[in-house]
């Protein structure tokens, strides 16, 4: 009889243990999983222009991402200032960067750093409509009855280290989503001042004009370059995301 009981004993724990597996192997079978997402796409809008980014997961809290950024503005003229006036205004923005994000939370707050191709530009014709027979510029005069104008262009050395802090662009986190870029991009000013001469100047006297403009473009340069903060280009963009 006491064998009996304990085999009952011993199948009904064996069935019970059964059972519990099976219940446990249904509830894991049928418990939401959290989709593996390591593609981000997005669109932003902010002071580098419009833009799309692409960003690929390389752990939880590393992903690379690449941007391309684009802007044109054309304002004809004239635009008048003392005695010069200004046409042909145009501004470029125009940037494609390599950024690494980090996470260093379960969240999409992040950390950024990278570099930019740099490719603004800023550029205007400039004329004198003053009464006086020359201009001093840098301590030099140069006669009005020679130039027409002068086309002055600003740009950027092509590559430019970015950092930054944001939200966002997280190919971990699956769906749509909202993200945010906060950062510096340092660049270095450089001013290229092309003259256009009037009919009467003679090649020797272009040489010398060449020559001049070609000093006027470097201590341009230099003077925007001895202003720091003209170096720190502010980076804010805000957009939407989607993971994958």
């Amino acid at each position: 009889m006491k064998t009996n009981i304990k085999g009952v004993a011993v199948a009904l724990l064996l069935g019970a243990g059964t059972l519990l597996s099976a219940g446990k192997n249904v509830t894991e079978a049928h418990s939401p999983v959290e989709p593996v997402t390591e593609w981000n796409v997005a669109l932003s809008s902010g002071t580098l222009g419009v833009g799309i980014d692409i960003a690929h997961r390389q752990s939880d809290s590393i992903a690379y991402r690449a941007n391309i950024n684009g802007f044109k503005w054309l304002d004809a003229g004239p635009r008048t200032s003392g005695d010069f006036t200004f046409t042909n205004n145009d501004l470029l923005l125009l940037t494609a960067g390599a950024l690494v994000d980090y996470y260093p939370t379960s969240t999409s707050f992040r950390l950024t750093g990278g570099l930019y191709f740099n490719g603004n530009k800023l550029s205007s014709k400039v004329k004198y409509t003053g009464a006086a027979k020359s201009v001093t510029l840098y301590g030099k005069s140069y006669s009005t009855s020679d130039i027409t104008s002068v086309q002055a262009d600003l740009s950027f050395a092509p590559i430019s280290p970015y950092i930054g802090l944001g939200w966002g662009n997280n190919p971990s986190k699956s769906g749509l989503g909202f993200t945010l870029d906060v950062g510096l991009m340092y660049h270095s000013p450089k001013v290229v001042l092309t003259p256009t001469y009037k009919g009467t100047v003679t090649a020797a006297q272009k040489v010398v004009y060449d020559k001049d403009f070609d000093i006027l473009s470097t201590a341009s340069s230099n003077a925007l370059g001895a202003v720091t903060k003209l170096h720190f280009y502010p980076v804010i963009r805000a957009g939407i995301s989607y993971s994958f």
